[in-house]
């Protein structure tokens, strides 16, 4: 196996970078299981793993889009590490405070709600895009002809 390290050893900086919101979303779940007054992981734990799932796709298909496009990544941007920000934020608060900025189920689901919306919008905006670009239909069905 090639070491990146020796080869390239300037890109060290930006790769550990680029790894910072995975890092971010693996932590996560440490923090909120250590903050949480509601214990948000005790009581719905399986839709924290689809929250940190979406979210974590929407970390891995930038990743592949800009390997596909030949680009260099470019980051995930701000909205998926944004909704796991706001959601460790208020459950730090809680543990710290009291009391939560929000109720934190409440803020869970709508976060996770924000996280599912935004990522099915960046799914559909990329298969519209890869279809247009090779002039190829998907998610469409054709009426049958007899």
């Amino acid at each position: 196996a090639m070491n990146i390290r020796k080869k390239h050893p300037e890109l060290l900086g930006k790769a550990l970078a680029d790894l910072a919101p995975a890092f971010l979303l693996f932590s996560s779940f440490l923090i909120i299981e250590i903050f949480s007054k509601s214990q948000l992981m005790a009581t719905h734990a399986r839709f924290l793993l689809y929250f940190f799932g979406i979210n974590f796709a929407r970390y891995v298909t930038h990743i592949q889009i800009a390997h596909v496009a030949r680009e260099t990544y470019a980051g995930l941007g701000y909205i998926p590490t944004l909704y796991v920000l706001l959601l460790l934020l208020n459950t730090i608060v809680s543990s710290v405070r009291g009391k939560a900025i929000f109720d934190e189920l409440t803020f869970f689901w709508v976060l996770f709600f924000l996280s599912f919306v935004s990522y099915a919008h960046l799914v559909l905006n990329v298969i519209r895009q890869f279809t247009r670009a090779l002039n190829i239909n998907c998610l469409t069905i054709k009426k049958k002809t007899n």
